[in-house]
């Protein structure tokens, strides 16, 4: 929803947001919106009892950029339930559309979809609709596409900044290294990276990076980091606009690419997942195999402390360790077992605690009927399960005892 609602910001139409694109809402809480994005020289009264007319059930979120405050009370009185000045902080958003939704809960889905698409409209509403909401919705969907692929002026392909998050910070631009100097610095440029294309406001910063400093403390910090990292763009492409400061929100100027190992394995993972379900995951092996490739270590391994880096690091091991075992179990399947032990064998270099890779490497040892092998493995796993004061499951022990009796 944030990519849409971005690339909408500049045409200021009606949008209407499913269910689904709702984030942080789980299903039971569902519920539909439309979401009104206005001009200001339109006239809005109008518009939204147009809207209310053809679809009297939905409730209505309204943004507009630099509203009047009689138009703001105005809208409110008609009985939409919000008003958002744009640009908007997109926490703000989130929230109020979740709150809305636990209020609308209730109600659930299928009474929203059967006051929706159930009644049957007369032929006035046919025409209102068609002439006041279908017809314009159609042109912003192309601005938003438009939007969506092109900019004022076209990037150059030259100009790219790329960014490996796994393993140690490395960023370079046009090919050349980037000098970023003072791991704070380097800590939020990754951050403003990472959230690309999506801008991010400055007090977020402020709350990620300063939060225990006073608010004058935290805005100086900031106003130096920025600086620091400005200069270290120009030393190493010359004076040119890179990272902009505009309402409030820092941004990659849309002149530049972010490229990303990041970006590449949520490609990838995703389009494995999808081959899998549609043909079957010996179709899907190559991607899989490609996300190996670009997983070269944990998430920014040079910044262990942070709690962003802690809860994106651990998110990210955990879809690869998941991945590997997946992989690990199909390998098994297959009876290709020196294939499966380079899976598990991959899964315990990142966490030796997890207990299935060591039985699934056993259990492959004992196929190839390694059986010195098979009892080392098994030591390890006892000696990894002991850390943590545990004891391993009855799967392992008889894994055990059959490489025992080889």
């Amino acid at each position: 929803m944030q990519s849409v609602i971005k690339a909408v910001q500049g045409y200021f139409n009606v949008l209407c947001i499913a269910s689904h694109d709702i984030p942080d809402v789980s299903r039971k809480n569902a519920a539909a919106f439309i979401i009104l994005c206005l001009k200001p020289d339109k006239d809005v009264l109008d518009y939204i009892r147009n809207i209310q007319f053809v679809f009297p059930s939905l409730p209505i979120l309204v943004m507009s950029p630099s509203p009047h405050p009689s138009e703001i009370t105005t809208v409110i009185q008609l009985g939409v339930k919000g008003y958002f000045n744009l640009p908007f902080e997109e926490d703000a958003l989130l929230l109020w559309l979740k709150d809305h939704t636990e209020r609308t809960a209730k109600k659930g889905i299928r009474h929203w979809l059967k006051k929706m698409f159930f009644p049957t409209p007369t032929l006035p509403q046919r025409v209102e609709l068609t002439r006041n909401i279908a017809i314009p919705m159609m042109d912003m969907v192309t601005h938003a596409i438009t939007a969506m692929a092109a900019t004022d002026t076209p990037p150059d392909a030259s100009n790219t900044i790329n960014v490996s998050f796994f393993g140690s910070l490395d960023i370079d631009i046009n090919r050349q290294p980037l000098p970023v100097r003072g791991s704070i610095n380097g800590l939020l440029l990754a951050y403003i990276l990472f959230q690309y294309p999506r801008p991010v406001h400055r007090q977020r910063l402020i709350e990620k990076f300063w939060s225990h400093s006073t608010s004058d403390a935290a805005r100086n910090c900031l106003n130096a980091t920025i600086h620091a990292l400005r200069k270290a763009f120009n030393e190493c492409v010359g004076v040119t606009p890179i990272l902009i400061f505009k309402n409030e929100h820092y941004a990659i100027h849309h002149d530049w690419t972010v490229q990303s190992d990041v970006q590449n394995f949520k490609f990838l993972r995703d389009k494995a997942l999808d081959i899998e379900r549609t043909q079957g995951l010996k179709v899907a092996l190559p991607n899989y195999l490609h996300i190996k490739e670009v997983y070269k270590d944990d998430f920014l391994i040079n910044y262990p402390n942070h709690e962003w880096v802690l809860g994106m690091r651990d998110n990210f091991r955990e879809k690869y360790i998941q991945m590997l075992i997946h992989l690990g179990a199909f390998y098994q399947k297959e009876r290709q077992y020196v294939d499966a032990i380079e899976q598990y064998k991959s899964i315990l270099a990142i966490d030796d605690a997890i207990e299935m890779a060591h039985r699934g490497l056993m259990e492959s040892y004992y196929a190839l009927k390694m059986k010195d092998e098979g009892i080392k493995q098994y030591g390890r796993s006892v000696q990894s399960v002991r850390r943590l004061n545990m004891t391993l499951s009855k799967e392992t022990t008889v894994v055990y005892n059959q490489l025992c009796e080889l």
